[in-house]
C-alpha cells in the first residue's frame, strides 16, 4: 500500500477516535503512529503488505469497541516484540506499563502453535482466555486475526494460509463466541470457511445471490408488516431489521440437517425487533404471537436465561408472515433491546458504550465483563458454574517443545515436572521458567515457558513436600521417601529398638554402628575446580548478586533467593534475612572450587531434646537424606535441664554440602531445644 494510502486510513480513524478521545490522548496516539511509522520504514510481512498498514486496519477493525488510548497504542504495537529488536523495558519507557503488559501478551499468544486435534483444541481456547488478563487483548487478537485471513490469501504457501484458516475457525472464532462477540466470530468463520472450503464456499454465496432478490422483497413486505402489527398494538418500535444467514452459519446447518439444497433451509432470512425495554420485548411476543401461528418447539427464552456470555433475545418462529397469501413461510424473529442487540454484536464490552452517546467514555475502558468471566463472584452461582466450566482451576504453560501442558492452579515448578514426567522428578536438579532458574517452590502462572534439568545422582528429600502442591507430586514423593526407610541397616534397627527400651541413653563411639546408614560418602565423588564465583541451584551460568547484608566470603555456606523482580541474591547462610524469606523461594548456593581437591568436611554438632528415641530416629533420617555420614555419637542427660538429653554428632559432610542449612532445618524440628554446630578446625 502506498504511504499516502496508509496516511489516508490514519486519518479516517484518527477523525472517529476524536470524538470521544480527549486532546491529551489524542496526541499520545500520534505520538505511537509515528514511533511505529520510523521503526518499519519499508518493512513488509509476508504477504507484502507493511507492518503499518496492518495495525491499522487491525484499529479500524476495532472502531465499533470504541477503543481507549491504551487499546489503540497496543494494537498499533501489538507485532514490535515479535518482528523488530525493540525491547518490552523501552516499550513501556516510551508508552506505559500496561502497554507493554498488553503487548507482551499478544505476542504470547502469537507463539502457539499447538495440535489442532479435536482433544486438544479446548485446550488451546481456554489457554487463550487464561493467558489474556486484559481484555484488550483478546479483541486486538481476534482483530489481528480477521485482517490475517483478508490478505493471506494473497499468500502462494497454501499450508500457512490453510493453518492460519484452521487456527481462526477451531480456536479463535469459538472464543469470540464465548465471549459474545458475534460480529468478528462471523466474519472470522467466512474468512475461515473461504480458504478452508473454496468449492462450498462459491456454491453457498452464488445461491444466497440467486436467491438474495426474492428474500430481499419478502424481508421488505415483512418489515412493513410486522412494523404495522406491532404499532397498532401501541408498542414503539426503534428499528425493524432483516438479515440473510451468513455463509458459514448456512453451511452448518445444512450439515447439521442433512440438507442439500439451499432452498430447504427455512430460516435463510430472519427479521430483527428492536424495542425500548425488556417488558416491550415480552410484549411484541405476545403480539406477534396473536397474529402469526408460532411453532412448537422454536421458542428461546435467552433474556431470563441468557447466556454465560451475557447474550439476551427472545427467538420465535412464525408461519404466515411476509407473504399476501400467508402460506407455509417460516420466519425467525429476533425481539431485543437496543442495549442486548449492541451486546450480541460486539460482547458485552458493548453495554458500556450503549446509552446513544450520553456516556462518552470509551467501552473498552470499562470492559470488566471478562474480568467478570474470569473471577468467581461467589454470589453468582452461573458466572461460578461458567468459570469452572472454562478453566477447572488450572494453568496452561508451555513444554520445552513450545506445546501447551495444563496442571492445576497453584502448581510449582517441581510438580510440573512430577505431573507431566512422573518418576523423572525424583532426579530433577534444576527447573528454568522463561528461561530463568526458579525454587522447586515457584507457582507456575498462565503462560510460562518450563524447562528442567535432571542428574541421576539427584534424589528426594522431605523438604520436596514444602515445594509441591498436587497430589501427584505428593504421594511421588512420599513412597520414594518411604522406600528409603525400608532400607535400614540391621545396625541401625538395632539402635532403633535401644533406644525405644530406655529413657536414658550414653552411647560411646557407634562409629561401627551408624556408619552404614549412610546410603553414599560424598568425599568419593571428588572434583577439581577453581574459585570463581557462585553455583546457584547447581547452575554456573546463573546471573546472581551478592547480599551486602551479611557479605558472604569463600567458604562461608551460602543460600539464596529469588526476589520479587526475579533477582538472585546469594546470603550467607545464616544471614537475619534469610530466615523472613519464604522457604519456597529459597534455592541451593555453593562456592565453585577449581584446582583444588574438594575434601569432605568435618563438623561437630551438638542437640539437645526430648523423647529421644522418636527425636533421635527423625534426626538420623534427615542425615541419612542428605547424605551426611555420622562418624560418632555420644549422649548423655543435660546438666541444666534434667528432662531433657544431650547428644553430640561427629559428622562428616560433602563438599557442597551447607551446614547452615542443616542448623536450619534441625531448629525447625518441634522437640529439639537447643542445636549448636560448627566445622572443625581445618575443615572448613
Amino acid at each position: 500500500m502506498q504511504t499516502e494510502n496508509i496516511n489516508q486510513l490514519n486519518q479516517k480513524i484518527t477523525t472517529t477516535v476524536q470524538v470521544y478521545l480527549n486532546e491529551a490522548d489524542l496526541a499520545s496516539y500520534n505520538k505511537a503512529y509515528l514511533f511505529l511509522q520510523n521503526l518499519y520504514r519499508t518493512t513488509k510481512r509476508p504477504t507484502g503488505e507493511s507492518f503499518l498498514n496492518h495495525s491499522l486496519e487491525v484499529i479500524k477493525l476495532l472502531l465499533p469497541f470504541r477503543p481507549d488510548l491504551i487499546t489503540l497504542q497496543a494494537a498499533l504495537l501489538h507485532n514490535v516484540l515479535l518482528n523488530t529488536v525493540l525491547s518490552p523495558e523501552t516499550l513501556e519507557k516510551e508508552f506505559s506499563r500496561p502497554v507493554r503488559e498488553i503487548v507482551e501478551e499478544i505476542t504470547q499468544l502469537s507463539r502457539i502453535r499447538g495440535s489442532l486435534r479435536k482433544g486438544e483444541r479446548a485446550s488451546m481456547r481456554d489457554f487463550i482466555l487464561a493467558v489474556a488478563k486484559n481484555p484488550r487483548v483478546i479483541l486486538i487478537k481476534l482483530a489481528d486475526y480477521l485482517h490475517n485471513l483478508r490478505v493471506i490469501t494473497e499468500m502462494n504457501i497454501s499450508e500457512i494460509r490453510e493453518r492460519t484458516a484452521q487456527e481462526a475457525l477451531q480456536i479463535y472464532a469459538p472464543v469470540a463466541a464465548r465471549l459474545g462477540i458475534y460480529s468478528l466470530k462471523e466474519e472470522l468463520e467466512d474468512a475461515s470457511f473461504k480458504i478452508l472450503f473454496p468449492k462450498e464456499y462459491q456454491q453457498i454465496t452464488a445461491g444466497i445471490k440467486k436467491y438474495q432478490s426474492a428474500q430481499t422483497k419478502f424481508l421488505s413486505y415483512a418489515q412493513e408488516q410486522l412494523q404495522r402489527v406491532l404499532r397498532e398494538a401501541g408498542l414503539e418500535v426503534r428499528q425493524i431489521t432483516g438479515r440473510i444467514k451468513r455463509p458459514y452459519s448456512i453451511f452448518n446447518k445444512m450439515k447439521r440437517k442433512e440438507i442439500d439444497r439451499l432452498e430447504e433451509v427455512y430460516d435463510l432470512a430472519g427479521l430483527r425487533v428492536i424495542v425500548p425495554s425488556r417488558e416491550d420485548c415480552y410484549l411484541a411476543l405476545g403480539v406477534i404471537h396473536a397474529h402469526f401461528t408460532s411453532l412448537e418447539g422454536h421458542f428461546r427464552d435467552y433474556i431470563v436465561f441468557s447466556k454465560p456470555n451475557l447474550y439476551q433475545s427472545l427467538h420465535t418462529t412464525v408461519i404466515g408472515l411476509g407473504t399476501k397469501s400467508a402460506g407455509q413461510t417460516k420466519v425467525e424473529i429476533q425481539i431485543r433491546t437496543p442495549e442486548m442487540h449492541a451486546r450480541a454484536e460486539y460482547g458485552a464490552a458493548a453495554h458500556f458504550v450503549y446509552k446513544e452517546g450520553q456516556d462518552t467514555r470509551s467501552g473498552v475502558e470499562k470492559m470488566m465483563w471478562l474480568k467478570g468471566i474470569l473471577q468467581t463472584r461467589e454470589d453468582d452461582d452461573e458466572d461460578n458454574a461458567f468459570k469452572k466450566e472454562i478453566f477447572q482451576e488450572r494453568v496452561f504453560v508451555f513444554d520445552e517443545q513450545g506445546s501447551i501442558q495444563e496442571l492445576p492452579k497453584g502448581a510449582t515448578a517441581l510438580d510440573y515436572v512430577y505431573v507431566l514426567y512422573g518418576e523423572e522428578g525424583h532426579h530433577c536438579q534444576t527447573v528454568k521458567v522463561n528461561n530463568k532458574v526458579v525454587p522447586f517452590g515457584y507457582v507456575l502462572k498462565n503462560g510460562d515457558l518450563v524447562t528442567f534439568v535432571k542428574k541421576m545422582h539427584q534424589s528426594p528429600s522431605p523438604f520436596w513436600l514444602a515445594s509441591v502442591n498436587t497430589k501427584e507430586a505428593k504421594d511421588a514423593i512420599q513412597i520414594w521417601l518411604s522406600s528409603q526407610k525400608k532400607l535400614v541397616t540391621p545396625e541401625r534397627e538395632t539402635l532403633n529398638q535401644g533406644l525405644s527400651k530406655r529413657k536414658d541413653v550414653a552411647i560411646n563411639s557407634l562409629k561401627d554402628s551408624v556408619e552404614p546408614i549412610v546410603t553414599q560418602d560424598l568425599s568419593s565423588n571428588l572434583l577439581t575446580k577453581k574459585e570463581t564465583q557462585v553455583l546457584v541451584a547447581g547452575e554456573k551460568n546463573i546471573s546472581y548478586e551478592l547480599a551486602g547484608c551479611c557479605q558472604p566470603k569463600n567458604p562461608t555456606p551460602l543460600i539464596a533467593y529469588v526476589d520479587r523482580y526475579g533477582k538472585v541474591l546469594v546470603h550467607r547462610s545464616d544471614c537475619g534475612v534469610v530466615h523472613k524469606i519464604s522457604t519456597l523461594r529459597l534455592m541451593e548456593a555453593q562456592w565453585t572450587t577449581e584446582g583444588l581437591e574438594l575434601k569432605a568436611k568435618r563438623v561437630r554438632l551438638s542437640l539437645k531434646f526430648k523423647n529421644q528415641a522418636k527425636t533421635l530416629k527423625a534426626i538420623l533420617d534427615l542425615l541419612t537424606n542428605r547424605e551426611i555420614k555420622v562418624e560418632n555419637l555420644v549422649a548423655r542427660k543435660a546438666e541444666t535441664e534434667k528432662d531433657l538429653t544431650q547428644f553430640n554428632f561427629d559428622l562428616k559432610m560433602g563438599p557442597r554440602q551447607d551446614l547452615g542449612q542443616l542448623l536450619a532445618q534441625l531448629r525447625k524440628m518441634r522437640l529439639v531445644k537447643q542445636v549448636e554446630g560448627e566445622w572443625e578446625k581445618g575443615s572448613e
